[in-house]
């Protein structure tokens, strides 16, 4: 736990994995009853492909992503895993190189005739 210069605000950190203090310099073991506190929790890292959850189409016992190969729409099931602001890793279904219709839309069918365009990165 640190106090801010002049804010009564304090950095306290958690280590969630076995329930103790993992950095409290105050010599306090724990933050004031009633205290307000804000929290960013990282409940999971991974170096996966990800895509916009806009990419994205939920069925009742799937997720779809579409595809574009030879200009002509391809429907994928994928199986997705961490989700973010705004993107979602895609576990399976997913080739490299696939090249992903970024606002997906239910009237976009199997085969349809699209002209791709590209994105700045």
């Amino acid at each position: 736990m640190r106090q801010g210069p002049s804010n009564r605000s304090f950095d306290y950190r958690f280590d969630g994995a076995n329930g103790a203090d993992a950095d409290c310099a105050c010599g306090q073991s724990a933050a004031a009853v009633g205290a307000f506190a804000r929290a960013i929790l990282n409940l999971g890292q991974s170096c996966g492909a990800a895509v916009p959850l806009s990419a994205l189409l939920f069925g009742p016992d799937r997720s779809v992503v579409q595809t574009v190969r030879s200009d002509r729409v391809e429907t994928h099931r994928v199986a997705t895993d961490l989700i973010g602001d705004s993107n979602v890793e895609i576990r399976e279904g997913l080739a490299e190189g696939d090249i992903v219709v970024l606002c997906a839309s239910a009237f976009l069918r199997d085969g349809d005739r699209v002209r791709p365009a590209a994105t700045a990165e």
